[in-house]
């Protein structure tokens, strides 16, 4: 195995990218060399906390860093889309936080360059990580459920009225939000959604989008999941109910 260290620029200074400056501080292989964050100090106050050598508020000065092998894009969703198109054009594998962009649109002319450009892009959906998701695959994978008929989820967090979250920056909380119990409901086996009825309704007034859904899928076999999300409910511990043929599983 090579010596060679993996070095990670990273754009955005916000409670995700220090979650993942803790990961890679952690990680003897990797070493970040950059952070990029333009509208605040909080990019040299993680550069100090993790001895990151380079700190900028220009995305130019970043990509521009040499040795540089890929990027970590931990800022709001609304600028993915252009961090990650001028990552690839520079040559550099990008590591995004979900969801990977904006809307379909910009999600096209994403996979339409890297054609050209063959860069590795990750979307960081983690729940496929956590032990106890992980665990819940290997349960239904050995069929000791039986036939999966209906998936029950729900997750919320509460958030600040004045949160970038409520801005354009933000794709909406099924994109940003609901999109990981649908990632999860794809790996446990549940692809071929066939009807998909969505409410939504507003706590916060000033949020001109739902910040509460609701989404009810059916699936292709005839079972069905309902996700439950809110900008409104205190902790993000999800609650989880599968109903199988010979046994139910709650989270």
């Amino acid at each position: 195995m090579s010596s060679k260290k993996i070095k990670i620029g990273i754009f955005g200074a916000g409670k995700m990218a220090e979650w993942h400056l803790k990961a890679y501080h952690s990680n003897p292989n990797v070493k970040v060399i950059g952070i990029c964050n333009p509208n605040s100090n909080k990019g040299l106050i993680l550069a100090k906390k993790f001895n990151i050598p380079n700190v900028f508020k220009n995305e130019e000065d970043l990509l521009s860093l040499p040795d540089l092998d890929g990027v970590d894009i931990s800022a709001p969703t609304g600028v993915h889309k252009d961090l990650i198109c001028k990552s690839i054009e520079k040559g550099l594998h990008v590591y995004t936080e979900k969801p990977l962009c904006s809307n379909l649109k910009e999600a096209n002319e994403i996979v339409k360059l890297n054609k050209k450009y063959n860069k590795i892009i990750f979307v960081g959906y983690n729940l496929r990580f956590c032990k106890e998701f992980q665990e819940i695959k290997k349960i239904i994978d050995s069929n000791e459920l039986g036939n999966i008929n209906f998936i029950l989820m729900i997750r919320g967090t509460i958030l600040d009225p004045n949160s970038y979250m409520f801005t354009k920056l933000n794709a909406g909380i099924i994109a940003e939000f609901s999109s990981h119990f649908i990632d999860l409901l794809r790996w446990w086996g549940k692809r071929d959604i066939s009807q998909v009825y969505v409410e939504g309704s507003n706590v916060f007034p000033n949020y001109p989008i739902p910040d509460s859904v609701c989404l009810n899928l059916k699936f292709k076999d005839n079972s069905s999941a309902i996700i439950i999300n809110t900008y409104a409910l205190p902790g993000l511990v999800p609650e989880i109910r599968i109903f199988g043929s010979r046994k139910n599983l709650i989270l």
